[in-house]
């Protein structure tokens, strides 16, 4: 272990910042160590600047004399992000108790600061020789991640003298390369180095799924030499989360044809949902031609989330040849309804040399469309109906109907969309182009104006974007009526819809100084409540498809367990929908219009701590940005690291990750119980 501190030192050749971490005298009597009791009046009052963002008023906690409350000040800095906090967090990474260190080191890679990488560096503890540092140093890797430059890159790659056993060291070392390559930081180094972490298996789990997670998400190609090692990592891995990780990044590949045969007899022998969903997006940039067979082999599979992976990418990368079998597909019992409903759209798109075929399946969607009573089944309708883009008087009567629930308004809006933006727009429209789009610029228009938060949210970032080729110039007149349109906006609401309108008049306008409404909804955190909750509490969430048991986190977040546990209380969630369902990502509700772009009329902070989604089952809250949080919340069905410094975690799935795995748009929650 002490060559191991060394060797980083001497790697990193860093000048030791002494006078910037020398800690404060501390009475070491008074109080021994960190307990946090959310009935302590200085811990509440901690919680509540975090809740109101005071962020200068919460920096003199930094240097209490009691850790628990240096430690609970450090933490919220994770969350509120704030610069000027760097040399006083600095201070914090030489603390006497281990626990403030990490926090400082957690919030400190929060930032984002390069000024913060020697500072960071330096706190390492380089003679911990019994390991006693093991987390901070860990910590300090990985915060190293988000703000070093690339030359440190190297040096964390070239770190070899950690033992198998130095467990959260080499999870440091990991996430600090996943945190580079996160931010498009990576080389043949740091790849290697991961593709090494996989290829060991006695390497700690956590470790090799780092390595493989990151593999599949940098934003690179893998030529033939690393994609073959790839290939036989895949076909021989065991651990189902390191599986479906590598089964994407064998997608990555510059020379696709060489895999597609390793990713056909992958699917067939695999048995894991969650793995196959991933087998077939990885194909994404494959050709068509080459992966239709497994295409049509998944459009038959008995788990929706794969048979509908399918659909939606053959409605994507489809060809005419194969039209008039996407229509027979799209009439088969055999099918899942919603399945059925996918391949609608994608005969629709691909019909269009069989001009009476197409339009007779166009009637019978538009008839469909009439007889459904669901509305999420006509919000897939009318996403399909957008592929032939004639429908566009329909499409805007659907959007603008006042009595139209929300999500059928904005899945509407994003048919409109969807067709103005299409690349074949001049090809279906021809003659008659020009006069349609200024329709249906006419009609994104009428959609802002309702003040919709859904529908106007789609318009806004319609009209702005390069692929609709609307003027900007020519929309300058409009300016005036869409700032009365953002001003009149309930906030926060509408928040989404605002900031669409927001971007959309600074593009128009070329400016950046639009004045903007303030609004501060801070919301008082019921400690009472909080206090007579244990570390033990637990929800039961009954949903249309089965019951899943969650371990709420209080220590973690107490604020949005909080919250959730109030809006459980006074029955919000009965009836609240599964809005979103990402296949083997996450499954989301709470929206109270049900589309996902609804929130109530208060936002409550982001907590973000070192905690990691590291596998399925976290809970987390939905955001439109730090410290937008609700009444939205997801659960993952697989790791999603990407998403650790930006989405607070505030409970684990105990019990009913079967049901998790079933949950389809458009189920619903009947009832949450606390205990």
């Amino acid at each position: 272990m002490k060559n191991t501190f060394l060797y980083i030192v001497y790697l990193f050749s860093i000048a030791l910042i002494a006078h910037a971490c020398v800690p404060p005298e501390y009475n070491r009597d008074k109080f021994e160590g960190i307990a946090v009791d959310f009935s302590d009046k200085q811990v509440q009052e901690i919680y509540n600047l975090m809740e109101r963002q005071s962020a200068d008023s919460l920096m003199r906690f930094l240097s209490s004399p009691n850790p628990t409350l240096r430690y609970v000040s450090a933490t919220a800095f994770g969350s509120l992000k704030y610069k000027k906090a760097l040399d006083s967090l600095a201070r914090l990474l030489r603390d006497e108790y281990v626990d403030v260190r990490v926090a400082a080191a957690y919030s400190i890679g929060q930032l984002g600061e390069v000024r913060a990488e020697n500072m960071l560096l330096a706190a390492y503890e380089k003679y911990d020789t019994v390991g006693t540092f093991a987390k901070f140093n860990a910590t300090l890797m990985e915060a190293v991640g988000k703000c070093g430059t690339v030359n440190n890159l190297n040096n964390l790659c070239r770190i070899s003298t950690f033992k198998i056993s130095d467990t959260a060291l080499l999870e440091g070392q990991a996430y600090g390369i996943y945190r580079y390559g996160i931010r498009d930081s990576y080389n043949i180094e740091s790849i290697q180095k991961m593709k090494n972490f996989v290829e060991n298996t006695q390497f700690p789990p956590n470790v090799r799924l780092i390595g493989a997670n990151y593999l599949a998400r940098i934003k690179t190609k893998y030529d033939t030499t690393v994609t073959t090692d790839i290939a036989r990592l895949v076909l021989n891995e065991r651990d189902t989360e390191v599986r479906m990780a590598l089964a994407k990044a064998l997608g990555k590949t510059v020379t696709p044809l060489s895999t597609v045969s390793t990713f056909e007899s992958l699917f067939r022998r695999e048995t894991d949902f969650r793995v196959k969903v991933n087998i077939l997006t990885a194909l994404n940039d494959y050709s068509y031609e080459s992966i239709q067979p497994l295409l049509f082999m998944a459009l038959r599979e008995k788990n929706t989330y794969v048979a509908n992976t399918a659909a939606e990418m053959i409605g994507k990368m489809g060809t005419e040849r194969d039209a008039q079998t996407y229509k027979i597909a799209s009439s088969d019992e055999t099918l899942h309804p919603s399945t059925k409903r996918i391949m609608m759209g994608a005969a629709l798109k691909w019909l269009r040399f069989y001009p009476r075929t197409r339009d007779s399946l166009n009637n019978a969607m538009k008839n469909l469309y009439t007889k459904t009573v669901n509305p999420y089944d006509k919000a897939v309708i009318l996403r399909g109906l957008a592929n032939f883009g004639w429908n566009y008087p329909m499409l805007r009567e659907e959007a603008l109907k006042s009595d139209n629930l929300p999500v059928v308004r904005t899945a509407a809006t994003e048919a409109l969309a969807k067709i103005i933006c299409a690349p074949d727009f001049y090809r279906m429209f021809q003659a008659y182009s020009t006069n349609v789009k200024n329709e249906l610029k006419a009609a994104l228009f009428d959609i802002i104006r309702t003040g919709d938060a859904g529908a106007a949210t789609v318009a806004a970032e319609t009209i702005i974007k390069p692929e609709a080729e609307l003027n900007r110039f020519r929309m300058r007149e409009n300016v005036p009526e869409l700032y009365q349109v953002m001003q009149n906006l309930k906030m926060p609401a509408q928040m989404e819809a605002y900031e669409a309108i927001y971007n959309a008049i600074a593009k128009i306008s070329d400016s950046t100084n639009i004045k903007k409404k303030k609004f501060s909804t801070p919301r008082s955190v019921d400690w009472i409540m909080l206090s007579g909750m244990t570390d033990f509490s637990n929800a039961i969430v009954k949903t249309t498809k089965g019951d899943i048991k969650l371990r709420l986190l209080r220590q973690n977040a107490p604020i949005s367990v909080v919250n959730f546990v109030s809006l459980a209380k006074t029955g919000f969630f009965k009836g609240k929908i599964f809005h979103r369902v990402v296949p083997n990502f996450v499954v989301q509700t709470g929206c109270p219009r049900g589309d996902g772009y609804g929130s109530l009329d208060y936002t409550i902070s982001s907590e973000l701590t070192p905690m990691h989604y590291n596998t399925e089952g976290y809970v987390g809250m939905a955001s439109a940005g730090n410290h937008t949080e609700c009444s939205q919340w997801f659960i993952t069905q697989s790791p999603t690291l990407h998403l650790d410094p930006n989405y607070t975690i505030f409970a684990k799935v105990l019990e009913g990750m079967d049901t998790v795995y079933k949950l389809e748009v458009g189920d619903a929650i009947e009832s949450i119980s606390i205990n």
